[in-house]
């Protein structure tokens, strides 16, 4: 049956070859064999700019272009990979959603699609980190300064991020938020009829959710992260059923 994919959270690089090539597999299964592949964010485990020199990052990008020319191919940044820009875009074959969250239609039903960072309104912290990061001015200043230094000041966010892991603290703000969640429906709400699900990846939580908003219940899916050479995707086939798939 006709079907879409989602997928978030990858973290590709030079230090995960198992999950690069379990990435170029699952791209040459799918490619011609579905009907779009949505990438929710965090394709990456950092992307300093579209002038990074790492080869690896080169052959993840053209392997994506290679799907692309046979499959639609939909890219949502994430909070590792949230400077990708057009040179990226057009070496991949991508299109952009570069709006965070946003309402797509799949076979004529619409979702509210996000990278799932923007949900989690208790990090306050990284809240105003994320506002002040997605201006324009930052990323330009940010762009600016040398590739090796760009290079090292990811390092020592990765660094910083992978050590919160272990913090009891925050990792109880580290999730998404029923406020947030509400908000987000709310945001949409004149323009669509009824609530309707919700997809997004970030909080390496994979589930699926039941919400009430107005009165009605809608479904909050949350995609797997990649880790240990095993990954997961969720399907949208043509008749409306949503399955969530391990690999």
């Amino acid at each position: 049956m006709r079907h879409t994919v989602l997928i978030s959270d990858m973290h590709l690089c030079a230090q995960t070859p198992d999950l690069n090539q379990l990435f170029f597999q699952k791209l040459s299964e799918w490619a011609g064999n579905i009907d779009a592949l949505y990438l929710l964010g965090d394709i990456f485990d950092v992307w300093v700019g579209d002038d990074d020199d790492d080869p690896v990052l080169a052959q993840i990008a053209s392997a994506m272009s290679s799907f692309a020319s046979q499959t639609d191919l939909f890219v949502m940044r994430g909070n590792r990979d949230f400077l990708l820009g057009r040179k990226f875009a057009k070496a991949a074959g991508a299109i952009m959603l570069n709006k965070d969250p946003c309402v797509v239609n799949i076979y004529n039903t619409p979702y509210i699609l996000s990278h799932g960072d923007i949900m989690c309104g208790d990090d306050i912290k990284y809240q105003q980190f994320r506002k002040t990061s997605r201006q324009w001015w930052w990323k330009r200043l940010a762009l600016s300064k040398p590739l090796s230094q760009r290079k090292a000041l990811a390092l020592q966010i990765r660094n910083l991020s992978e050590n919160q892991k272990n913090d009891a603290t925050h990792y109880a703000i580290s999730d998404v938020t029923k406020r947030d969640i509400l908000s987000i429906q709310k945001k949409f709400s004149g323009r669509l009829s009824k609530p309707v699900d919700m997809i997004h990846g970030h909080t390496h939580k994979p589930a699926r959710h039941i919400h009430q908003f107005n009165g009605k219940s809608f479904r909050r899916f949350v995609l797997p992260d990649w880790k240990n050479g095993h990954g997961g995707c969720l399907n949208i086939f043509e008749d409306g059923t949503i399955a969530g798939e391990m690999f």
